[in-house]
């Protein structure tokens, strides 16, 4: 059982009951009343939070944000398209390319579309319900969303995206609790990974912990996905936790960062990266990391990964681990912000950002120097940053802000000039945004 938020019982309670009564219904002008209920959102979430333990702030948005999910939003309902594969290559005569900034509200089971100025380029799409992940298609005209599901209502779909038409297709059915996804550089298959559903503990009720429920068949497991037929494949046990998933630019191996699990809230909680090789849909020897890895990102030349250790409990993250993948040994920890839990990195493989989730201060992003492995001066974007990416050129870096553990809920992107690493004006987006995918969308001739 991976647990991940324990206070005391009427603290957790008002403080996920807080996110619960935010008004899920607001347009992205925010009128006067929605923005005084999220003053008081704020106001209910900040004194309750305070009380968690350090290292429950390292999911604080990621966990508490999808507690509200399956409230509906403003979000098209348009019936979804039949979709059986999706193409690898463009499907039509490309007359150009314009970007998409693609953000997953968890809050409001959307997507948000919007353009690198901060305008939206289309309303939002609804998928499923608490979504958490994104990744796009080779041919950037796909993109494919994780319904992760908290609670009663656990996901275990995949909702594919035309980014051409900003239409959904017919979800994929997957494993429990699909909490990251990746698609391989040839674009012909996909791989999800399932954390299981979170529940109530039942050995925790005086406390009103929290957990990943490995009561099911399909937690702890990746699901492959041939995207040229629209199937997944068999699950593939990964081990505890499976938070996060990279796939080397060859395609031959997909990389999956196990959080770990514990029974024991003091107890420590090792993390590790498991290889999945592709060909076989077989694992490899597990690589030992720092505490709660939640993200891992693989460097264009294939040779390097790093691991965004975000820690448990008393057990705080604020390292991320580089992984040599020419022997899958890990060097030294590179110290970064608290609890960072998302990693990108720049498509010339010189940098890597870091958003770190943690209190206060702490919540930033860190860029990091691969040529050295130091660490740069933190960038401030806003409390409780959750997801980063970068665009294909390397220009800006994109950073989903769902709100600090004092401060509540901020809903917004945050854009960071790479040649400067200064933040930009924050972007408006839907509710809890908590992942985020940059792509360079083909447009088609017409007829």
């Amino acid at each position: 059982m991976l647990n991940f938020l324990t206070s005391r019982p009427f603290e957790t309670e008002m403080a996920i009951r807080g996110w619960e009564s935010r008004d899920l219904s607001r347009s992205h002008s925010r009128s006067r009343d929605q923005r005084t209920s999220r003053q008081q959102a704020r106001h209910i979430c900040a004194r309750p939070m305070r009380r968690l333990a350090p290292v429950a702030a390292v999911v604080f948005v990621a966990l508490l944000a999808a507690a509200c999910g399956g409230q509906g939003s403003a979000a098209g309902h348009s019936a979804p398209e039949t979709q059986l594969g999706f193409s690898t290559k463009p499907s039509g005569k490309v007359i150009g390319y314009r970007q998409v900034i693609c953000v997953v509200n968890a809050g409001s089971n959307s997507v948000s579309f919007v353009n690198k100025q901060g305008k939206e380029v289309h309303p939002p799409v609804a998928v499923g319900n608490s979504p958490f992940a994104i990744a796009l298609s080779a041919n950037n005209e796909w993109a494919f969303v994780a319904n992760t599901g908290w609670g009663v209502a656990p996901g275990d779909t995949i909702t594919p995206i035309n980014l051409t038409t900003f239409k959904a297709a017919k979800p994929i059915r997957v494993g429990t609790g699909p909490f990251a996804v990746a698609v391989t550089p040839d674009g012909k298959k996909a791989y999800v990974a399932n954390m299981g559903s979170m529940a109530p503990a039942a050995s925790q009720l005086a406390t009103r912990g929290y957990y990943f429920d490995d009561n099911v068949t399909d937690a702890y497991t990746v699901t492959p996905i041939n995207l040229v037929t629209g199937k997944p494949g068999k699950n593939i046990y990964s081990g505890p936790g499976p938070g996060a998933v990279a796939i080397t630019p060859n395609g031959r191996w997909a990389y999956v960062a196990n959080a770990g699990s514990t029974n024991n809230y003091a107890g420590t909680v090792s993390g590790t990266v498991v290889p999945i090789r592709t060909s076989t849909d077989t694992t490899g020897k597990p690589i030992s990391v720092g505490p709660g890895p939640m993200a891992i990102a693989i460097t264009p030349n294939g040779r390097w990964a790093y691991v965004a250790n975000a820690g448990w409990w008393t057990h705080e993250g604020h390292t991320v681990t580089p992984i040599n993948l020419l022997t899958n040994q890990a060097l030294a920890p590179i110290p970064v912000g608290a609890a960072p839990i998302a990693i990108a990195i720049t498509p010339n493989g010189r940098w890597a950002y870091v958003a770190n989730s943690g209190y206060g201060s702490d919540s930033t992003v860190t860029p990091i120097n691969l040529a050295t492995n130091k660490p740069g001066p933190p960038i401030q974007v806003g409390p409780g940053p959750v997801a980063i990416a970068i665009s294909p050129h390397g220009h800006w870096a994109y950073a989903a802000v769902a709100g600090g553990v004092t401060t509540g809920p901020d809903d917004i992107v945050t854009p960071i000039n790479l040649n400067s690493n200064q933040p930009g004006k924050p972007i408006v987006v839907g509710i809890a945004p908590g992942a985020i995918a940059v792509a360079d969308v083909p447009e088609l001739a017409q007829g």
